[in-house]
């Protein structure tokens, strides 16, 4: 799915994707401070929760590729190879 650069900051303002990152940084903060207080117990768990917080910073960072305003027609073209 792509997207214009408004849509994207239209939807980054609304109060549920607000709430939706409150949630992955408040995950992450509990995350960190397991890792700071346990780390090196079970280097297989600690593993898993690292792998937790790059999900999350990946979640946290993503952007869609926005497609640019003079090409909505070619979104439309929903994939239609062009004819050569």
């Amino acid at each position: 799915m792509e997207l214009n650069k408004d849509d994207w900051i239209q939807w980054k303002n609304l109060p549920a994707y607000a709430a939706f990152e409150d949630a992955l940084r408040e995950i992450g903060g509990e995350l960190v401070s397991y890792l700071a207080k346990k780390a090196g117990i079970d280097p297989l768990e600690d593993r898993r929760v690292v792998g937790n917080l790059q999900g999350i910073q990946w979640l946290l960072d993503w952007e869609p590729d926005f497609i640019e305003e003079g090409d909505k027609n070619d979104a439309e073209d929903h994939g239609t190879p062009a004819a050569y």
